[in-house]
């Protein structure tokens, strides 16, 4: 239950990656016209894929590779050919992991927004409070709040 798109064209990577948002992307080091690791660090500068997670598929296990995958901006790195059951476990982890974070950072945004209308509703109302109804004068509790305000502060 896994839908898996290819990408031959590594110049096409990141516009084929924005089309289909992928909630992980699993990449070669070694392909043709361009280095893997460049291709990471594109994704990374890229708006749209800065935060999809990236597993790098390589055939050394050399552990310079390793860090370099990971200071480019991989997420994790797979020596060629895994085993399945590992290679979708790695998936499905990094794929739940990319779904919870756009779910936080959709819901951090929307406590943005109702905090925001709770400030305005909270301005309307001190104003509402303050004021007659009738004539929008300010009234008896506005009076007695400024007198005490500039009685402290004399």
């Amino acid at each position: 239950n896994i839908d898996f798109h290819c990408c031959s064209d590594p110049q096409q990577a990141i516009a084929q990656a924005v089309r289909i948002k992928p909630t992980v992307i699993l990449q070669d080091l070694v392909m043709p016209g361009l280095d893997g690791l460049s291709l990471v660090r594109e994704y990374r500068n890229h708006p749209a894929t800065k935060d999809i997670p990236i597993i790098v598929l390589s055939t050394k296990e050399d552990p310079l590779i390793k860090s370099a995958a990971f200071s480019a901006g991989a997420n994790d790195y797979l020596v060629k050919l895994p085993d399945t059951i590992e290679l979708v476990a790695r998936i499905r982890y990094h794929s739940r992991s990319y779904m919870t974070l756009l779910q936080r950072d959709a819901a951090y945004r929307a406590l943005r927004v109702s905090q925001q209308q709770l400030l305005d509703t909270n301005l309307v109302l001190q104003r509402l409070m303050n004021s007659d109804g009738l004539t929008g004068l300010s009234n008896r509790r506005h009076f007695d709040e400024y007198l005490e305000l500039e009685w402290r502060r004399s």
